[in-house]
């Protein structure tokens, strides 16, 4: 059966979302102020200024200018056009800053909020400004393994997984699985279709294929093969699989347009695609927050505006039947093979 996220559901797992990157928000905020540097802006000081404070590398000036542009957007900095400076704000930095824990746990657990609200996780975004060691890539290896399995859980990303599956699923289905990571949707692909289905999981990272061919062993109807969707899928038939999915790695691909003339392929007439998680420039709360995120990840990442991504799908040849949803920055995309 066919799904959509209802807008109900939708508005609640979006509320909770942006209070968790409120949160988030909140971390790069309290590190900047612990660092002296909101203290520093008290006078006001410019970009240029602000570049020889920080000993920002001449590579990393555009990641300093998100970090401000993410400040400005939380409110703890302000930029005043006529000096070209940028300035604390007394009031924002003297009260108090209160979060919606049920709201947060709604996005990604409740035993995670105080790990998250006292993060470190985003003070390395400071230390990268100034150093040739990216303390923040979290690339898709062994070492960044409990990072990025903790991520693919958290409930908002999980439940948008589901839908995802729910929306490419059907009795006995072909399914393929594209960047399978570390094989949750492999699982749920699995639990939807039983034993009477075949599921195909491509994964490029060793690290992350070996992980995904633990999780599926005691599944015969799971095959996960070692393959870069950016090469293309050439050793997949034509017209065979009954769906496919791509969920949270569309924006790592070098050739997005060339994935969907490759994918409609490979689907049978009627065939359904989903590109989910897809990072994109939506212009909402969480877009500095991200933007800085993408930029320092290795492999880094950028936004594609929604309009090229459906003109990219409709020139391969599908049919757009719906945005699935959408949360903050990221979509969901339901196309079909006519």
């Amino acid at each position: 059966m066919k799904t959509t996220i209802t807008a109900p559901v939708k508005q609640q797992i979006e509320r909770a979302y942006f209070e968790y990157r409120r949160a988030c928000y909140y971390i790069i905020f309290r590190h900047a102020s612990e660092r002296g540097l909101i203290e520093c802006l008290k006078s006001g000081m410019t970009f240029d200024q602000l570049i020889a404070e920080l000993k920002v590398l001449p590579k990393r000036t555009k990641a300093l200018e998100l970090f401000l542009r993410a400040l400005i957007r939380f409110g703890g900095i302000r930029y005043d056009e006529g000096s070209k400076k940028y300035f604390e704000v007394p009031e924002f930095t003297k009260k108090g800053i209160v979060f919606d824990r049920d709201l947060i746990a709604q996005a990604i657990g409740k035993d995670k909020i105080d790990s998250v609200i006292h993060s470190d996780s985003y003070k390395g975004i400071l230390d990268t400004l100034g150093q040739e060691e990216n303390k923040v890539a979290a690339d898709f290896v062994a070492n960044n393994m409990a990072l990025w399995d903790e991520f693919l859980q958290q409930p908002f990303y999980a439940y948008g997984r589901r839908h995802a599956v729910a929306n490419i699923v059907g009795d006995g289905d072909k399914l393929l699985d594209m960047a399978c990571g570390l094989g949750y949707g492999l699982l749920e692909l699995r639990e939807a279709v039983g034993d009477k289905g075949e599921i195909v999981g491509l994964e490029f990272s060793p690290d992350f294929a070996a992980e995904a061919i633990k999780r599926v062993a005691d599944y015969r109807n799971i095959a996960c093969i070692r393959s870069d969707v950016d090469d293309g899928l050439s050793f997949l038939c034509d017209s065979y699989f009954d769906g496919a999915m791509i969920i949270g790695a569309f924006h790592f691909l070098k050739r997005k347009a060339d994935l969907f003339s490759n994918v409609r392929r490979v689907l049978r007439k009627g065939g359904r695609f989903v590109v989910g998680y897809a990072y994109l420039n939506m212009g909402t709360y969480d877009q500095e927050l991200m933007d800085l995120r993408f930029m320092l990840r290795e492999p880094p990442a950028a936004p594609m505006y929604p309009t090229t991504l459906l003109s990219n799908a409709e020139r391969a040849g599908f049919k757009h039947i719906s945005s699935v949803g959408t949360i903050g920055c990221f979509g969901w995309y339901l196309f079909e093979k006519p």
